[in-house]
């Protein structure tokens, strides 16, 4: 099936396989264009036999592929039908035109849920407190427990990290 005549319909998804996704009985590849060392398309969506990947063998939600073209983003996303969750966004980011980026980024809700407090924590921070290792230590820490889902270790660093806030403004 061509991955185009998807768009705007629903179906079950399955999960993603590194660039590889499974919506429905349907699995995609998306491809990455390196047009040099700075700059990447997503250069087409490919259909692809699952034998060698591996996904759930039930779908854990009902998706609607959505296609958007805003000027900086050019792509595709996979969108909860019951909750509005973006699982899946594809495709071509052109911040900046010189150098467009290939899009695929998965989140679970939970990732969500995590980066939007650690956001919330950064910008409590801002013209607050003074730069402290510690704090930039913690930021890197709670990062890269988001990305790798790591999401109780997150929370109890997200805790540590309010707490020096809390002790570098009560010093100030």
């Amino acid at each position: 099936m061509e991955f185009k005549k998807t768009v705007g319909r629903k179906y079950k998804f399955y999960g993603v396989h590194d660039t590889s996704f499974k919506i429905g009985p349907h699995v995609f590849e998306a491809i990455e264009d390196e047009d040099d060392g700075y700059r990447s398309y997503l250069q087409c969506i490919n259909t692809t036999a699952d034998h060698q990947l591996v996904f759930l063998r039930r779908s854990f939600a009902t998706v609607e592929v959505r296609e958007d073209k805003d000027g900086y983003f050019e792509g595709y996303f996979l969108v909860d039908v019951d909750t509005g969750h973006v699982w899946l966004r594809f495709g071509t980011d052109n911040v900046d035109d010189y150098y467009p980026m290939f899009i695929f980024e998965y989140k679970t809700p939970e990732q969500n849920v995590l980066e939007t407090m650690l956001e919330n924590k950064r910008n409590d921070l801002r013209g607050q407190v003074h730069w402290n290792p510690e704090v930039a230590d913690l930021s890197m820490k709670i990062n890269e427990c988001i990305q790798t889902q790591e999401y109780d270790e997150a929370e109890d660093l997200i805790k540590k990290l309010k707490k020096v806030v809390d002790k570098q403004k009560k010093m100030h």
